[in-house]
C-alpha cells in the first residue's frame, strides 16, 4: 500500500539519530538481468502472486514496487541516500543501507 509504505519511510527517518542508518530488505530489479536473474525474477513473482491470493493487495503492491524500479529506485525517488547495497538472488533481493538525511 503506498501510503502506508510513505507513513513507514517517514517513521523510519524520524527515529533515527542524524549519523543513523536503516538497513533495508526487498526486491530490486536485476541491473543486467541474464538467465538465472530472469529465473529468479519469476520464481519471487509466482511466490508474490500466491500470496496475493491469501491477501490481494499484498501482489498488488508488489507489482507496484516492481514497476516502480524495486526497492533502490523507491528509495532514491524518496529522498533517500543509499550508502552501500549488495544485491542477492541473482540481482532481484537487495540489502541496502539508507543514510538518515
Amino acid at each position: 500500500d503506498p501510503p502506508l509504505r510513505a507513513a513507514a519511510w517517514a517513521e523510519m527517518h524520524r527515529v533515527l539519530r542524524p549519523d543513523g542508518v536503516l538497513v533495508v530488505v526487498d526486491f530490486t530489479l536485476p541491473e543486467r538481468p541474464g538467465r538465472m536473474s530472469r529465473l529468479a525474477g519469476a520464481v519471487i513473482a509466482g511466490i508474490e502472486r500466491r500470496a496475493g491470493w491469501m491477501h490481494p493487495p499484498h501482489y498488488a503492491n508488489y507489482r507496484a514496487l516492481m514497476a516502480y524500479g524495486g526497492l533502490t529506485a523507491w528509495i532514491s525517488a524518496h529522498g533517500g541516500r543509499v550508502v552501500a547495497e549488495r544485491h542477492h538472488f541473482w540481482g532481484n533481493l537487495g540489502v541496502v543501507v539508507v543514510a538518515a538525511r
